[in-house]
């Protein structure tokens, strides 16, 4: 594939009671990922070598994804 547009869940659990000062909970964070892994590393088997992978997520994700992505790619 050239190409992939991926939409994930913007990492927000509802039933999640906050605890943390910001609101940024390490376990929910941990499971975001780990959900999340194994599709972009699907998604990069998936692409050649000059293809392009584009993500939609907010701005309290982005650095998770940022370090998964770097990770995985």
């Amino acid at each position: 594939m050239k190409m992939i547009y991926i939409d994930p869940p913007y990492n927000t659990d509802q039933q999640f009671v906050y605890t943390e000062r910001f609101g940024d909970s390490v376990e929910r964070n941990a499971r975001w990922v780990e959900m999340l892994r194994p599709r972009l590393a699907l998604a990069k088997r998936l692409l050649t070598d000059d293809g392009v992978i584009f993500i939609s997520i907010d701005d309290q994700a982005l650095c998770h994804l940022r370090v998964l992505t770097d990770i995985v790619f």
